[in-house]
């Protein structure tokens, strides 16, 4: 079996803006992905699931500001609460413009490399269509 890397499926690791939430599960026999509100049926045992990784938003702002290496963001930003830092965060960064395209594609990339890597950690086969990168 392969996890075909769909949109959909990428989208399941994004977390909330800045609180855990409730892991979403994967049925490492079928390739079966639950969610947090998903039933799951009573045949799939608890040794057939592993947690689905969840990234906070906050998370990605984060590593985004670090991969900026500008000083100056990274002293304004440096001892906000999680969310202080994802208010500043939109207050700073959505512009509307290049700035917010900017994180963005960065935003994207995190989430995908981050299903990837959770991916190759488990021994989990994989594919994304049309995927360059």
């Amino acid at each position: 079996m392969v996890l075909k890397l769909t949109p959909e499926v990428i989208s399941m690791v994004i977390g909330a803006p800045t609180e855990k939430v409730d892991p979403a599960w994967f049925n490492t026999e079928t390739y079966d992905l639950y969610g947090a509100n998903d039933e799951i049926p009573p045949a799939v045992s608890s040794e057939m699931l592993i947690e689905f990784p969840k990234v906070r938003e906050s998370d990605v702002q984060r590593a985004y500001m670090n991969s900026l290496n500008d000083r100056t963001l990274s002293n304004r930003f440096k001892h906000l609460t999680d969310e202080e830092f994802w208010r500043e965060f939109w207050n700073t960064f959505d512009d509307g413009g290049l700035r917010l395209a900017n994180y963005r594609a960065y935003e994207e990339a995190f989430y995908k490399q981050t299903v990837k890597q959770w991916c190759r950690d488990n021994g989990i086969a994989y594919y994304i269509p049309d995927d360059r990168k």
